[in-house]
C-alpha cells in the first residue's frame, strides 16, 4: 500500500471497526510500544490489560517496548494499572494490523468489481481485444 491517502482511509475505518485500533492511535507510544501493540488484540482485565500479540510477534515483546507502552496507558490512567502480555493465536479476534490488512483487501476487492464491470472498460476491452490484469488494480 504506497498511496498515503489510501492508508490513512484504511487507519481511519479501522477505528470504526475496532475499538483497540482507535485506542491505540491516540496514545503517545514510540516506534517499540507501537509495533508491540499493532500486533496484539486488547482484553480487559479487573487490574488493567492484557494483550494478546501473535506467537510470530512475540520478538516485539522486549522490556523496552512493553515499559513504553506501560507509560503510555499510565498517562492517561490516574489508577495503578497491570499490563500481561501474552503469547496467543487464537485468530477469532484481530490485531489493529490485521484489521487494516482485512480493509485492505476489501477494498481491492470491491476497486477490482467495480473496474471490471465498468462499461466503458468493457467496451474498451472488446474493441481493443484488451486484458485487464486483476493485480493492476488498487484502491485509492
Amino acid at each position: 500500500m504506497s498511496n498515503p491517502e489510501c492508508e490513512i482511509k484504511i487507519i481511519k475505518e479501522s477505528w470504526n471497526r475496532d475499538s483497540w485500533s482507535f485506542d491505540l492511535d491516540k496514545l503517545n507510544i514510540s516506534k517499540a510500544g507501537y509495533q508491540l501493540a499493532l500486533h496484539s488484540w486488547r482484553e480487559f482485565t479487573k487490574k488493567g490489560l492484557c494483550l494478546h500479540i501473535r506467537s510470530i510477534y512475540s520478538y516485539l515483546n522486549t522490556p523496552e517496548a512493553y515499559q513504553e507502552l506501560y507509560n503510555s496507558f499510565i498517562k492517561v490512567k490516574t489508577e495503578p494499572l497491570q499490563l500481561i502480555i501474552l503469547e496467543d493465536d487464537d485468530d477469532s479476534v484481530l490485531t489493529p494490523l490485521e484489521w487494516r490488512h482485512k480493509i485492505y483487501q476489501e477494498k481491492i476487492v470491491a476497486a477490482r468489481k467495480s473496474v471490471l464491470s465498468d462499461s466503458n472498460i468493457q467496451i474498451f476491452c472488446h474493441i481493443f481485444d484488451a486484458v485487464v490484469q486483476d493485480k493492476s488494480i488498487y484502491p485509492i
